[in-house]
């Protein structure tokens, strides 16, 4: 009868060690997850995603955008690139990006001369 003892004890340690390492492991990834897994900015000026406007003959996207917000640019040699809108400068993982009608656009902000009826929206965008 000892011997029965014996091999119950030795399974219930044996599940114990077991049950112990499972945690160990599970609570190991849930660390690593956390850790790799990129996640949004935690600055203040998160709350704002986008800004809309409406074009104006004659008058190109970037000039409107700065009628109404603070706007940092570069001049690169493919053009003006927008840096920073109202204190929300792009990042490794997010970027300002603008669209027309819907549309990307496809020239600098710079160089696109809107027309009345136009809906100009800057996104701050995920790059991945």
């Amino acid at each position: 009868m000892s011997k029965k003892i014996e091999a119950k004890t030795q399974i219930s340690i044996s599940s114990i060690i077991a049950i112990i390492l499972l945690l160990v492991v599970v609570s190991g990834a849930g660390y690593l997850i956390d850790r790799y897994n990129p996640k949004e900015p935690t600055n203040n000026v998160a709350a704002v995603q986008s800004i809309r406007y409406e074009g104006i003959d004659g008058k190109n996207a970037l000039d409107l955008l700065k009628e109404n917000n603070q706007v940092a640019t570069q001049d690169t040699s493919l053009g003006v690139f927008v840096q920073e809108i109202n204190g929300m400068p792009n990042s490794e993982t997010n970027y300002w990006i603008y669209y027309v009608n819907g549309q990307m656009g496809t020239v600098g902000p710079d160089q696109y001369q809107t027309k009345n009826g136009d809906t100009i929206e800057w996104r701050y965008e995920n790059a991945f």
